[in-house]
């Protein structure tokens, strides 16, 4: 069995199971829920020297979902610049000058993050328009980099993908669990967050993005105009 299948069977082995009942939790004007569909890290995940693991990867919903920024308050998103896969900056103060940032950390060994990440682009591709932008942070292990950009060209993704290399990204957000995503407003606040997928989870997702969006954006009707829209690619520039 190879090394990289090995990894995803440990990953379906340590998955964790998070219960669906009434999920969404607000605090202040953050907003976090759990899907019962994520997975931890697996047991044969290489993880970096400077990544925390938890005690035990294997946590109940409240453990996972209280590891999660913007719970019990107005959490600030860490800040971050990393390079994507097609080698462009991504500064996180630059982006936020343009709107709103959904960022998603996910890996090729999640079964539930490569069902989340299509209807994920076709969020951007709505929203894009108006200033959103996406990023995807990959969290596998070095012996599965090279799997990241083929699985990015099979699904179609048109947002940048990263790799968080160093497990700094994780770190600073605390993800103990993927799929895990954040909205953060243009304040720089996590306005809302969210463990694990199942489907239709992106409608709650769009709803915490609209709500950050400006009144005379809601109000247009030029949803699939691209006329100036900037992207993530901008803030190379």
């Amino acid at each position: 069995m190879t090394q990289a299948r090995a990894a995803a069977c440990a990953a379906l082995a340590f998955g964790i199971t998070l219960a669906a009942a009434g999920s969404e939790m607000a605090a202040g004007a953050g907003t976090a829920s759990a899907s019962p569909a994520s997975f931890a890290a697996p047991a044969s995940f290489a993880a970096p020297a400077s990544f925390t693991a938890p005690a035990s990867f294997a946590s109940s919903t409240a453990s996972a979902i209280a590891s999660v920024p913007g719970l019990g308050g107005r959490a600030s998103a860490p800040d971050f610049r990393i390079e994507s896969l097609d080698q462009k900056r991504l500064d996180l103060a630059s982006l936020l000058q343009h709107g709103p940032v959904v960022l998603d950390f996910w890996a090729t060994w999640c079964q539930p993050c490569l069902a989340e990440l299509p209807e994920i682009e076709a969020l951007y591709r709505r929203l894009a328009p108006r200033g959103v932008n996406v990023i995807a942070i990959s969290i596998d292990s070095p012996r599965n980099f090279a799997r990241v950009r083929p699985f990015v060209s099979r699904l179609g993704l048109t947002f940048p993908v990263a790799l968080d290399e160093d497990g700094a990204l994780q770190q600073s957000y605390q993800v103990r669990a993927a799929p895990t995503t954040f909205v953060i407003a243009r304040d720089g606040i996590i306005a809302y967050s969210h463990v694990g997928y199942q489907h239709g989870d992106t409608a709650a997702l769009e709803r915490a993005i609209r709500t950050l969006l400006p009144a005379s954006a809601e109000s247009s009707s030029a949803d699939s105009s691209s006329n100036a829209r900037p992207t993530a690619a901008d803030s190379t520039r």
